[in-house]
């Protein structure tokens, strides 16, 4: 998983749009600047 962290953040820093979905709040914490949380297909926060 680190590999694949390292890759993400370095598509991050290059400018890169990345849809990442992921039910480990950690590692989304770390990696993005937008946040959307989904319940059932309904978004339900979005930061």
């Amino acid at each position: 998983m680190e590999d694949v962290k390292k890759i993400l953040q370095n598509l991050k820093n290059e400018g890169k749009s990345i849809i990442l979905a992921s039910h480990n709040k950690e590692d989304i914490e770390v990696l993005c600047d937008e946040v959307y949380e989904m319940d059932h297909g309904k978004l339900t926060v979005s930061e």
